[in-house]
């Protein structure tokens, strides 16, 4: 019975250890105008708490839009969004980009994710 117990409480230490509690996974789209956005995407914590610092991540924007990226710290992220059509130099009245590519605020849980973001329609 002891060996049991012993083995139970070695196998509870080896899951718990592997969970990676504040480990999380975020996939989602990126569209400008009901559009694929092709190019990167980057995830920085804003380290608010101690649960919330780590490395700023990077992930490419897919043919589809799409993007996959794996996070050490769960919290609030500043999320940058960089087309690879982006326009330079810029004509005269015109706009290097349809959709506004201000930096943009997310919440990150731990487990999985879903964050799509639909750029907004730039001002001229």
């Amino acid at each position: 019975m002891l060996r049991i117990s012993v083995i139970a409480m070695f196998m509870g230490a080896l899951a718990a250890a592997g969970c990676g509690g504040n480990a999380a996974q975020v996939t989602g789209t990126v569209t400008c105008q009901n559009r694929p956005v092709i190019g990167t995407i980057l995830f920085s914590p804003k380290g608010e708490t101690e649960a919330g610092k780590g490395a700023a991540v990077n992930a490419p924007l897919n043919e589809d839009g799409s993007y996959a990226v794996q996070l050490n710290a769960i919290g609030t992220y500043t999320v940058v969004i960089t087309p690879r059509n982006v326009r330079f130099p810029v004509p005269p009245g015109e706009v290097d980009y349809p959709c506004d590519r201000s930096p943009l605020e997310r919440e990150v849980q731990a487990g999985h994710n879903d964050i799509t973001i639909e750029l907004r329609p730039r001002s001229r």
